[in-house]
């Protein structure tokens, strides 16, 4: 994953125009989401039914069908004659993710949006069964209700098309911390439920409208660089979640951890949008 997802997403700009970016972001993440729903129940039809010998043969082959459908892709490629080291590479990637304002801020709000996912790692279960005394079976549908709202915020995008404009990024993420906000305050189970769905919704329009930014304002040549810092983010941001709910949730409740992740986020968000928006810094500008 680490390798296959910035190799992903510096591919597109390479074999499509750049106004299709956005519905081709937003269709790859609806099938993601399909899978994330979709995967565990067939892995667990094919359990019951199917050797789990033949369940990895099935595996290996759907991965080899990939790879021979990934090389009738007509890419846009460029050898490189010299190789440079890697981490001359991502020092590259490092500065040209730092030389775009824009890139950075989003990077602080993809970071804090990361950082939520991983809270909630933590607090999800405990919320759900001692906070709201729900069984272990509500506490699957809640799961569920992230990777639905994902999956139809997805479809919103792609049907929203190329709608630009820093608002639509910042609405986002401002109702992304509302749906916190929500959590750490209702006594009622479906409302949670509702809750999940719509933070779904938003962080995928948010995502979806991030790395098509990354993808439109960087050089094909640098994506890879790039996008792999991004991974770095969150790669590095989420365990930190995990690490902060892990050491207060025995001395905080977890409405109150919710209530001030949601108060983070709602405030940077503002925050940003104010800030980038005096100083007219446009999706395009470096």
């Amino acid at each position: 994953m680490p390798i296959f997802a910035p190799a992903n997403q510096a591919i597109l700009p390479t074999i499509l125009e750049k106004d299709q970016l956005v519905k081709a972001n937003a269709s790859l993440d609806s099938v993601r989401q399909v899978m994330v729903i979709m995967g565990p129940i067939i892995s667990g039809l094919f359990a019951d039914f199917v050797a789990v010998e033949w369940v990895l043969v099935i595996i290996a082959i759907a991965f080899l069908i990939s790879a021979i459908m990934l090389l009738t892709v007509q890419e846009d490629y460029k050898r490189k004659k010299i190789r440079k080291p890697w981490i001359q590479e991502f020092r590259e990637g490092m500065q040209t993710y730092f030389h775009h304002r824009i890139l950075v801020w989003l990077g602080v709000f993809f970071g804090f949006v990361q950082f939520g996912v991983g809270v909630t790692i933590v607090t999800t279960l405990p919320f759900i069964t001692e906070v709201l005394y729900q069984s272990r079976t509500a506490f699957g549908v809640f799961l569920a209700g992230f990777p639905v709202g994902y999956l139809i915020g997805a479809f919103i995008k792609q049907r929203l098309g190329n709608i630009q404009g820093l608002g639509i990024l910042f609405s986002s993420l401002f109702i992304g911390g509302c749906t916190y906000l929500s959590l750490g305050f209702t006594p009622w189970y479906t409302l949670a439920v509702g809750t999940e769905i719509i933070a779904g919704i938003v962080i995928a329009i948010f995502n979806i409208y991030n790395i098509t930014l990354i993808q439109q304002v960087i050089p094909n040549q640098l994506m890879g660089k790039v996008t792999s810092v991004r991974l770095l983010i969150m790669r590095t941001m989420m365990p930190l979640g995990i690490l902060f709910a892990t050491v207060t949730a025995p001395f905080v409740h977890i409405r109150t951890i919710y209530i001030i992740i949601g108060s983070i986020i709602c405030l940077t968000a503002v925050g940003g949008y104010f800030y980038l928006k005096n100083k007219k810094i446009a999706a395009n500008s470096a």
